[in-house]
């Protein structure tokens, strides 16, 4: 049974079980789970990754590339908290991020490298006034 089926199949029982629900909602908690089937956060924990599912951050979650856990420590290691949370609610809020990116690793460490890259260009523009 491929993954897409699986899917109409949760969804057909989860209206069953609550007709409240909307076809939205079903989406986002059916795929959040079956993500979650795919994806086992407790091969390795990282803060970073663990963000990313206790969030349920469904767009990061359905690249075809998830973190590692040394990719996770490369991120921690060159970047703040606060500059890779901002990164990843970033990437989240593209819709079609899953078409245009695959790995969760490099379109954050670009994104950030592209960020530090132009905050240091301001500064140093700042500073030649």
């Amino acid at each position: 049974m491929t993954i897409i089926s699986k899917i109409k199949q949760r969804i057909i029982s989860l209206k069953e079980k609550n007709p409240e629900i909307t076809y939205s909602d079903e989406i986002r908690i059916i795929l959040i789970q079956e993500l979650s089937n795919l994806i086992k956060p407790d091969e390795f924990d990282h803060w970073i990754s663990n963000f990313i599912f206790e969030n349920e951050y469904s767009n990061i979650l359905s690249l075809k590339k998830q973190l590692s856990e040394k990719e996770c420590e490369k991120l921690d290691i060159h970047y703040t908290y606060e500059e890779i949370v901002d990164i990843l609610e970033s990437m989240e809020n593209i819709t079609d991020l899953k078409k245009k990116y695959n790995s969760v690793y490099l379109t954050a460490n670009n994104w950030l490298k592209r960020k530090s890259e132009s905050q240091t260009n301001k500064k140093r523009t700042w500073e030649s006034i």
